[in-house]
């Protein structure tokens, strides 16, 4: 038996459920893989990282029958086979949970559950079978406590998190021979990833094999049986946990540590210690403020004030309730809590996207209640969303036409009318410049952007404006160690230069590192507030959130 009490994966002489052999794929002059060999084996939990764009998608895509590769063979049980469409995937058992969320928002989640249930049950039993099978899944999900909203809740009012766990419910319920997660803990709380672990090491024991694309390295050292470290698209290391430790390790241990330095030196080319004094990336308590920037935070007035603001109540969403805030200039305040709390409608209340049912929203003493989304970006109040390619983006246009799309009909890329491509694409490359995008060509789409150049192109696009505010949600969810830091660390030096900076984030971690003060939220009112932050408010927020979940 393996350390966690299931079953031996298979053994090296054994014939993998897949196997990538020297597979390669380019887009145009860039190679998104060269040469990666990979094995998939049954019983078996395979930890997959890299930086961002070291073509970790692209494997993915390979998997799901959504790319193929241009050189190398794909094997499947045996045998060279061709996934050549989504189709073909999952025929072969193969499943896949996208870290972008690939629910129809305009659906319920009992309907888009009524899609996964019919792709299963084919047709037998027709309709009514597969409203059985939803509302049976949907019951476990929630009789498990992982999941509060409604059948009837449209898909497009959840959280992220929310989206999350739906799509991982919907993956193991097909029970396929390989599962692909894709950053699957990005957005959960702590007691919805012990939930999520307890079901891979289940799949795992029940002789399926779990694919997993992940940056957090502590998750690597608890569930991981191998790992495998891509580079620039090649595979540059490969580690065998359970050969190799005999049991899975803490990322605290001594040994985890050594794990720890392994993978991240094999990831970025450089050991963790170097990687954290490059210029824009170092860690954001490295440049923290003083002991006393809080107390002096407290006596400036507020930059912006919500008072007893309430949104207007949605099937399965969390308003607002009388809910009453200040951000102050110059620091960073953190709002914590379970996703689906009502951290959603404050985001969008603030930036305009919806309306208040009742309350005030006062901005520099001036109400900005009535104001619409482009009146409040002209009062420089920035928003980074945390649906990177569904809100965030036009995936399909250009990343030049996304630097500007928050500027439509604006000089200077606009005249009478007409598009200036020149002072477009002058606007594109500098922020590209800035912000280190990769690929750094104006003319791609942005949609073929990994999940932390998209990110860097979203907090480019609001902080070269100079916002007097800036809220973002969940900024850096499945991002790589490098992109996170230089995140953490471009927020903090916003802060320092007197931007009021609104974080949202599942990462408590996060949370305490970067802000100045941490609100706590719960069914959509303010449940707690620390006015000072230092290590121990970790343990204090997990408390009030976790009697939250009780």
């Amino acid at each position: 038996m393996s350390p966690l009490g299931r079953p031996v994966p298979q053994q090296e002489g054994d014939a993998p459920l897949v196997r990538l052999h020297e597979v390669g794929r380019r887009f145009g002059a860039v190679t998104a893989l060269d040469g990666v060999s990979l094995d998939v084996r049954a019983g078996e939990v395979h930890c997959v990282l890299g930086e961002n764009g070291a073509g970790k998608s692209t494997l993915i895509a390979m998997l799901a029958g959504m790319q193929q590769p241009d050189t190398g063979a794909i094997v499947v049980r045996g045998a060279p086979t061709a996934i050549r469409t989504p189709a073909v995937s999952r025929g072969l058992g193969i499943r896949v949970v996208y870290q972008h969320s690939m629910l129809v928002p305009t659906l319920s989640i009992l309907e888009n559950l009524m899609l996964g249930a019919g792709r299963r049950g084919g047709h037998r039993g027709g309709h009514r079978a597969a409203l059985r099978r939803s509302e049976l899944l949907l019951s476990q999900l929630r009789a498990r406590g992982a999941f509060g909203p409604g059948p009837e809740t449209l898909v497009g009012e959840l959280g992220l998190g929310e989206r999350q766990l739906l799509e991982s419910e919907l993956a193991f319920a097909d029970q396929p021979s390989v599962l692909v997660l894709d950053e699957p803990t990005a957005l959960l709380a702590a007691h919805e990833i012990d939930d999520l672990f307890s079901r891979i090491t289940q799949h795992a024991s029940d002789g399926g094999a779990v694919v997993c694309v992940t940056h957090k390295l502590d998750e690597v050292l608890r569930i991981a049986d191998r790992v495998t470290v891509l580079r620039s698209g090649r595979v540059v290391d490969e580690l065998d946990l359970r050969r190799d430790t005999g049991a899975h390790v803490s990322g605290e241990s001594s040994e985890g540590e050594r794990l720890r330095q392994r993978i991240v030196t094999s990831m970025f080319g450089a050991p963790p210690e170097t990687l954290s004094h490059e210029p824009g990336s170092q860690p954001a308590h490295d440049t923290a403020p003083d002991p006393e920037r809080p107390s002096q935070l407290t006596t400036r007035p507020a930059l912006l004030r919500l008072t007893q603001v309430s949104t207007a109540a949605a099937v399965g969403r969390q308003p607002l309730v009388d809910f009453s805030l200040e951000v102050r200039q110059a620091e960073v305040l953190g709002i914590a809590g379970i996703d689906g709390h009502g951290q959603r409608d404050l985001a969008r209340v603030i930036a305009g996207e919806i309306a208040c049912e009742s309350g005030q929203l006062v901005f520099d003493g001036a109400p900005v209640t009535k104001l619409s989304v482009a009146e409040r970006q002209r009062l420089g109040i920035a928003y980074v969303t945390d649906d990177r390619l569904g809100e965030g983006t036009i995936a399909s246009m250009s990343v030049e036409i996304n630097a500007i799309a928050k500027q439509i009909g604006q000089q200077p890329f606009w005249r009478r009318g007409r598009l200036q491509r020149a002072a477009v694409r002058m606007h594109a490359q500098s922020l590209i410049e800035e912000a280190d995008i990769r690929p750094d060509d104006p003319a791609v789409r942005a949609g073929t952007l990994s999940g932390g150049n998209l990110q860097k192109l979203l907090l480019a696009r609001e902080t070269m404006r100079a916002p007097r505010l800036l809220v973002c949600s969940q900024p850096t969810h499945g991002l790589d160690l490098h992109t996170t830091q230089r995140i953490r660390a471009e927020l903090r030096r916003l802060a320092a230069f007197g931007t009021a900076v609104v974080v949202i984030s599942q990462d408590l971690d996060e949370l305490v590192q970067l802000s100045d003060r941490i609100v706590v939220m719960s069914s959509g009112q303010v449940s707690d507030e620390l006015t000072s932050v230092d290590e121990r408010s970790r343990d204090r927020i997990a408390s009030r959130i976790a009697g939250v979940v009780a």
